[in-house]
């Protein structure tokens, strides 16, 4: 009988803190996301959605992809935080701080053993955290490539790993970058690097409806809560097949034209937006970033940039997905 990998135990403490990652996403509609995918690869954003925080269409739509071209080559940047990518078994090579901290299931001078428990008709070789759909793609043992480095400096060891990979393989099919633009001070500069690396992409954010929530703390010395994750910097929507990206000025906080917003925002289905790119992801600052000429002209410009209508609200009825997702 196979027996569980021994070092395992090492890394199960560090692992339980990561979220809970549906791995086995079955019964999920493809619906417009593999429409669009079948679609002759025209530059720029193929599909745009709303969606609920749940990365199972992403799965699925590059499972399917699979059963076509099973050498469909997958990058994460920015896997770490949130590693759904790793846990699913979609991601081949992932780019992020610390990104060696997690572990591949299997050792790499023991790819024999590894065959055989991908081999194997029971699951004695897994786990909760270590599952075959993690580990496994079909008979075949997964070994997540990784590589550690700043992904918004250019100019650093991680992105030169990256390029040198690139060089070596080719472009990857696909670069996921899930739940990161936001974070960025400067998501641009990232945004000029992913054609180098990837002919195509899935970007998730959170919608524009989500981010102007606000938060519950347990924290009593605050008044009030603040309007979405407060290390954000940016507010996302797409305008005219473009990425805009809106700063997340200090005064939002004391604006309450947001109301309605907010509602739609509270809704599950609608706290992500979620987009597929090829070729390159057009992305735009808010009036190129200059904020001005006067208070009231920036809060003029970003309630009508929140507003709209823009991409997001032309998706249906109050920015509403369809049933499948869509």
């Amino acid at each position: 009988m196979l027996q569980p990998w021994p070092w395992r135990p090492i890394f199960a403490i560090w692992m339980s803190c990561v979220p809970p990652v549906v791995s086995i996403c079955e019964d999920v509609s493809l619906g417009a996301w593999w429409d669009a995918w079948q679609q002759p690869g025209v530059s720029g954003i193929q599909h745009l959605a709303l969606t609920a925080r749940d990365r199972c269409p992403f799965v699925a739509f590059i499972r399917r992809i699979r059963l076509d071209r099973p050498s469909f080559r997958v990058l994460d940047i920015g896997a770490v935080g949130y590693p759904w990518s790793i846990h699913s078994g979609v991601a081949d090579v992932i780019f992020d701080f610390q990104a060696t901290n997690l572990p591949n299931c299997f050792l790499t001078d023991e790819v024999a053993r590894a065959e055989a428990c991908c081999s194997s008709l029971d699951d004695q070789c897994f786990d909760k955290l270590f599952t075959r759909e993690r580990c496994c793609r079909g008979k075949q043992p997964v070994f997540v490539g990784m590589i550690d480095g700043d992904v918004t400096n250019v100019e650093g060891a991680g992105w030169a790993k990256m390029f040198r990979l690139v060089q070596m393989t080719g472009k990857f099919d696909l670069v996921i970058t899930s739940h990161l633009f936001e974070d960025l001070t400067d998501p641009m500069v990232l945004v000029r690097q992913l054609p180098k690396v990837a002919t195509a992409g899935l970007v998730a954010v959170p919608s524009k409806f989500n981010e102007l929530v606000r938060e519950q703390h347990y924290v009593q010395q605050l008044a009030r809560g603040h309007r979405g994750s407060l290390h954000h910097h940016w507010i996302f929507t797409v305008q005219g097949k473009e990425l805009l990206a809106i700063p997340k000025l200090p005064y939002l906080e004391h604006d309450e034209t947001f109301m309605d917003l907010e509602s739609l925002g509270m809704e599950e289905t609608l706290r992500d937006m979620a987009l597929l790119w090829r070729h390159e992801l057009p992305i735009a600052v808010l009036n190129g970033g200059f904020m001005g000429p006067s208070d009231d002209a920036v809060i003029h410009m970003i309630r009508e940039a929140l507003r709209g209508p823009d991409d997001v609200d032309q998706l249906g009825k109050c920015g509403a997905p369809t049933a499948d997702g869509s």
